[in-house]
Order: structure tokens, then sequence, then C-alpha cells
């Protein structure tokens, strides 16, 4: 090349270009060498605490909890903790999520936590107070038993018999609820004959089948004939005399069976699981339980029992002494808690559903007043049939109680169309506060007033006070309706005072009649809040007879404000169910559901964190919107959230290192403002619905960018999610206090 040549090219480069070409080179080695120590980092990261979730699994108590909710898992890491090859990435993440939701529990099988008791994993010695252990033996347990008990040729004679309280002659024929948890309706020809039948047993009942077999025919084995008819047709009901609520029921089935002398081997067993103490100290928990349990389960599988769909598992407890009824330090806020009523009063998820349930009575039986099971049956029939002429009706009730959205045609659906409209211009004026703000005040809302009324009982608030006098609110649920029913029976239990609140009052406009039984779920055992209860099918109650309402018994009206309330025929009262378990109504057998969902009050649930959450941009599945934080006086509503789509989310991509893998997280994180710690959580709907997630995903679950086994754990819980995924800030930072609690603030209550 000549010397002008160079020249020239030296005059295109410069030595600015091959200056900065050699930074670059410089700061990319230096990159790689970060990089390769980052990744060494990660790893033994990765294995340190790989290690310590090992140890933390192998811990008795954390075995005992694995083995009696989630048998396969137990039997899944076994090697593991044996010394073998660490389970795939899957499972260990399943395992995280595991733990980091048992470490704010009572127990690992404790599905409350009760204000003011250790975790499971604290010293409970240095909590300062004086605690116990509460075991009860399985609800679900007792149903099984119960039934394979009904089932006993020798003890037929000697069980007791009763109508089923789902019974309601109507027209023509006998409407039949069926027991759960399909809770189907059955119709058979309301003949002379069977009136006159009806008419017999309802005078002897509850009675023996013997007794009842005596007075419907003078011929022993007829009679007998007639009884197990009717009980196959599921008109009369055969139980054995132990209640749902019962919380000492291996003691009182083992009285009851002693007297008739039935199986051996079941006595023997019920005497051990019987004498087992209600508390004991946490080490030595359950296993005086245990080992009668495992009798009992012998003698089910010799009478070939269906098996239920869970172990044997103890409701597990830590109290304390020191709760009283659970009201947090937070008083000052309790004058925000009437707005906070007000502007959530439009949210109110069950007066949308309310409203539709009015348009299909309106539609249907044109507000005439009608049994509550035929309403009921015919709601579920135009269901089913796409032909039923009132088939658009029954969708409207249905789609009310997931998303609301527009009302039929028709006058009947009036009420419906304004509380939509209420609704919708609350939602308009909350989604038009600005995003581009850390933290914006809650404008005052138009309640939704019916008859004069709010739509929203008196509430409780649930959450944990702030810095600066704040109060972040997670929850909200009507004042009866929060559980303390729940907690008050585990403080019995354990030798407490328990939480000496005042019951609701039965007085009033409407009779509370609470829905009692235990459906199988520990979650319903608890202490009765009502003079009455809803005497429904399978119910076994120590309520005096006169004090039981028959779900058959429950006559539709409209009242005065549009909506639907139910009367008791036989005493000419209205009614109001009231639901008090910590088990969501969702899970309630169908029929149940209705009731609860569509005439109680208290059944409200609303997460203000999870309402009025912008959704990305569907055409650009990489847009993240940021929520600004809202207020409303010293409540603080929602944390600051950002939404994203899931599949928007970095993804570990074949072959990348685990730390390059965290570094593109810490770059999205970055640009977008997201903490590296938050809590995140997916909702499968695209306008964030809560209601309308059924997936593990929905729970929230810990994310920190410092631990790789969390950010594996979270990327699991969202892979195959869909949806939107929403990353919510700490508040509390849980680094600011040795424990976070969840307190409850009772309107009208705080002092």
């Amino acid at each position: 090349m000549r010397a002008a040549d160079v020249h020239i090219a030296r005059t295109w480069s410069g030595d600015r270009i091959g200056d900065a070409v050699a930074e670059v080179a410089a700061r990319s080695a230096e990159i790689d060498r970060l990089g390769a120590e980052l990744e060494v980092i990660v790893t033994e990261h990765e294995r340190s605490a790989l290690d310590h979730l090992r140890r933390v699994c192998a811990d008795p108590v954390v075995q005992r909890g694995l083995r009696s909710t989630l048998p396969a898992v137990a039997d899944a890491i076994l090697p593991w903790l044996r010394g073998g090859t660490p389970p795939g990435w899957r499972l260990r993440a399943a395992l995280v999520r595991l733990v980091c939701r048992a470490a704010v529990k009572t127990s690992p099988l404790s599905s409350f936590l009760v204000q003011g008791a250790a975790r499971w994993h604290d010293e409970l010695a240095d909590s300062g107070n004086r605690t116990a252990l509460v075991v009860e033996p399985s609800v679900e347990r007792l149903m099984r038993l119960r039934a394979v008990i009904a089932r006993e040729p020798r003890l037929w004679p000697r069980l007791s018999i009763r109508l089923n309280p789902g019974l309601v002659a109507h027209t023509d024929r006998l409407v039949v609820l069926g027991p759960p948890p399909s809770g189907d309706v059955a119709e058979i020809p309301l003949t002379p004959a069977l009136e006159r039948a009806l008419a017999l047993i309802a005078d002897r009942t509850p009675a023996t089948t013997q007794d009842v077999a005596s007075a419907l025919s003078r011929r022993p084995d007829q009679g007998e004939l007639l009884v197990r008819r009717l009980v196959e047709a599921n008109v009369l009901e055969v139980h054995v005399p132990v209640a749902d609520q019962d919380p000492e029921w291996p003691r009182t089935l083992l009285a009851w069976l002693r007297e008739r002398s039935t199986d051996a081997e079941l006595v023997a067993a019920l005497e051990e699981l019987a004498a087992a103490p209600a508390t004991e100290r946490l080490d030595e928990c359950g296993r005086a339980v245990e080992r009668g349990v495992h009798r009992v389960d012998r003698w089910l599988a010799d009478q070939a029992a269906p098996r239920g769909t869970g172990a044997w598992a103890t409701e597990e407890m830590v109290v304390s002494e020191a709760i009283a009824v659970p009201r947090a330090p937070a008083f000052h806020v309790r004058d925000d808690l009437g707005r906070l009523r007000q502007v959530l009063s439009p949210f109110d998820s069950t007066l949308p559903y309310r409203a539709a349930l009015a348009g299909f009575h309106a539609s249907a039986f044109t507000r005439s007043p009608v049994p509550f099971l035929v309403l009921y049956q015919e709601l579920h029939r135009a269901l089913r049939d796409p032909g039923h002429r009132h088939h658009i009706a029954a969708r409207a009730v249905q789609d009310a109680a997931v998303w609301p959205g527009n009302a039929p045609p028709g006058p009947e659906w009036n009420l419906l169309r304004d509380v939509l409209a209420a609704r919708s211009a609350a939602e308009r004026t909350l989604r038009s506060l600005p995003c581009d703000e850390e933290e914006v005040e809650v404008p005052d809302l138009e309640p939704i007033a019916l008859g004069g009324r709010w739509s929203l009982p008196r509430i409780a608030v649930l959450g944990q006070p702030l810095p600066e006098g704040r109060f972040a609110v997670n929850s909200v649920v009507p004042a009866q309706a929060w559980g303390a029913s729940h907690v008050d029976r585990a403080l019995r239990r354990a030798g407490f005072a328990g939480l000496r609140a005042e019951p609701p009052s039965d007085g009033g406009a409407a009779l509370r009649i609470e829905v009692e039984n235990v459906l199988g779920h520990p979650l319903n055992a608890r202490t009765r809040t009502t003079t009455h209860v809803l005497d429904y099918p399978s119910l076994v109650s120590s309520a005096a007879r006169d004090r039981r309402v028959p779900i058959g018994e429950l006559i539709v009206v409209s009242d005065q404000s549009g909506l639907l309330q139910l009367r008791w025929s036989r005493e000419d009262v209205a009614v109001e169910p009231v639901h008090t378990s910590t088990l969501s109504p969702a899970f309630l057998p169908p029929a149940l559901h209705l009731l609860v969902h569509g005439f109680c009050a208290d059944t409200l649930t609303l997460y203000p964190g999870r309402l009025w959450l912008r959704r990305p941009s569907a055409d650009d599945r990489s847009d993240v919107v940021s929520h600004p934080r809202l207020v409303l006086g010293r409540l603080v509503l929602r944390r600051r959230s950002w939404s994203a789509w899931v599949d928007g989310l970095p993804r570990r991509a074949a072959g990348e290192t685990g730390a390059h893998h965290l570094v593109r997280w810490a770059r999205w994180l970055a640009e977008h403002g997201v903490p590296e710690r938050c809590f995140v959580r997916a909702y499968q709907h695209d306008s964030t619905a809560a209601s309308t997630n059924t997936t593990k995903a929905r729970k929230p679950l810990y994310f920190d960018l410092g631990s790789p086994l969390l950010v594996r754990a979270v990327e699991d819980s969202l892979r195959g999610a869909g949806g939107i995924a929403v990353f919510t800030e700490l508040a509390p930072d849980p680094g600011s206090a040795d424990r976070v609690e969840e307190h409850v603030l009772l309107e009208g209550e705080v002092r």
C-alpha cells in the first residue's frame, strides 16, 4: 500500500475510533470476567440454598406436614433427603413455594393465621406468652365414619332418621334437594299416599329407623322396605347422631357406639383417638392422635369405604392467651373506614349478582313468591338447556357472579342496569387517575343506595400498620364473617377464654340463620354465632329442633329495594343466611352457594389492591403499566404496582447461564422501575378480576432478585398461567420489624 493510501485510511478512521474500540474490547473482557465470577457466585448460592432447603424439608415437623397434605411430594423428595440426587427444578420451585407460604403460618397444617401467635418455626418459649397447639381430629374423617357406620347392617335399626330438610311441596310434585357435595334436585309425584306417609313420619322424627318402619306398616319387612326406598330417594335421611360441629366428636361417637356394642376394633381405635389430649407441646403434637388415626384408617379400609381426597390431617392452630378481640393499633384510621365503605360500595361483587337474580326471578316467576328450592331448580334448568325460554336470563346471573357485563333487555333488568352503570362510572373515575405519579388520593365516589340503605354491611379491614400512622389494606370483609368464630373455637379448646366478642344479634328486620354444615372441611369448624341455624341435607346439628330453619321452608319474595328476600314460611318472618366460616362461599355446594351469594349481606370479600388495574397494551406484549399507590386518608388501598403480560417477562433461554438470566431480570426491573424485592401474582382475565383466576399463580409469591431459588419459583408459578403478572411493592418492609402480622379493624368497634 502506498504512503498516500495509508494517510487517507488514517484520516477516515481516526485515533478516536481506535481508542473507542480498544475501550469496548477492554470493557467486554471485564464484563466477561465479572460474568464468570457472577456465575460462580450464583452456582455457590444455589448449592447453599438448596442444601438449606433440604435441611428445612427434613425437619420432622415439615415432614409431617408434607405427609398429611402432599404425600406424593413427600415420597418424591425422600431419596434426596437421604443423600440422593436433588429433585428437578419444577419440584424445587414447588418446595420453595411451600416453604415460603408455610413460614408465615402458625403450623405446617394451619389454615388460618391467628393474630399475635408465634409462627411454627419460632421458639415458642421466646414469644413471651403462654401458647398451645390445638389438635382437632379431621372433620373429613368424621364424615367418612358416619357414612360407613350408616351402612352397617347391625346398626341399621338403631340409626337416627328424619325427614330431609330440603323438601318442598310445589303444585303436584315434591321437590327434593340431595345431599352435598352435588346438591342435585329431583322431583317426585306428590301422591296422596306419599302425603300421608310424610305427615306420619314428620310426627315421629327424629326417631330410629325401626320406629319409623313400625309406624309405616304393621309388617316389619314391608315397613323397612318403605324406609329404605324413601332413603334412596333422599326423602329420608339416616345418620349417626354426632353433630358436625362437635369439637370432641371421637368421644361422642365412641359413647354412642359403646351402647350398641358394635365392631370391637373400631371401638378400640376410637378409644385411643378420644384419649388424645386436645392440646400438646409442639414437638409432641399429633403423636397420640396419629396412633388412633391409623387404627381407624385400618377399620375404614376393612369396610371398603370410599377413600377421601386427602390423608388424615389434624387441624392445628397455635394460639396464645395474649389474643383478645383482634383490633389493630392504628386506631386513628377509624374515621377513614366510613369513607372506605362508600368508595367500595360500587365494587361490591355480590350486588350485581343479587340484582341479576332479582331480574331472573321477575322473568321466570313475575315477582311472585316462590320456594327457594324451586328458584334454584329453575335457574339450573335454564343454565343447562340453551333452548330454555329463560336461558338468557340465567346466563345473566351466571355472568354477574364472575364479571358482570350488560343486562338483558326488559324492564325487569332495570335494577341490574343501574348497578352496572354506577359500577362503570366508579371504574372510569378510578381508571382516569394519573399513572405517572407515585401516589394518588382516591376521590369520593357516589355510593349505591338501595331502599335508603348502603349496599355494603359493616366492614372489617385486614391489613398491616405502616410507618407514619398509615394502614395498608389487604382485604375488606363483612365484620361478622371474617373468621372470628373459627379462632374462638381454637382458643376455647386450648383452655383460654376465647375472643369474648359479642355474637351478632338475631333481632332486627331479619332473623339471622347460620350455615352450620361442616361439609368435611376444617375451615368450617367453628363456634356458632347465631341462635338459629339453617337446616340443610346431611346436617347433624346440636341446635334444638325449633331453632333449625329447613331450607325447604324458605320462600323467595321481592323487597322494596327491588332485591330478593327470604322468608321462613313456618313462622312468617324474614330471614338472612350468615356464612361465618373462613371457607370461601365459592367452595360451598351449589344450592348453598346460591343461598349465601344471593341473599346474604355478609359474603362480600374485596381485595382493593386487585381492583382498578389497567392492563398492558394488547398489541405490545412487552408493555408494562405502572400503577400509583392509592390512598384514602391514612388507608393505603393499593400498594404501588406494575402489570405486564406474562409472556413478555424475561424467560430463561436454552443453554443460558443462571447469572446471565439474572442480569436480564435486573435490566428489566430497572427499565420499568420495579423493585428488586416485591410480590408477584398472575391473573388470567384481561380485566385482572381476581374472581376469574383459579390457578395457584393468583396467590402472591415473594420475588427477590438476590435469590435464584425464589426467581425460579416465581418463574415456575407463572409458567402456563397466561394473562397478566402484577408486581407489588413490599409494604411494610419485612426487614423493618421482627415479624409482620396481619391486624383487623372493625368498623364501629375501634376504640
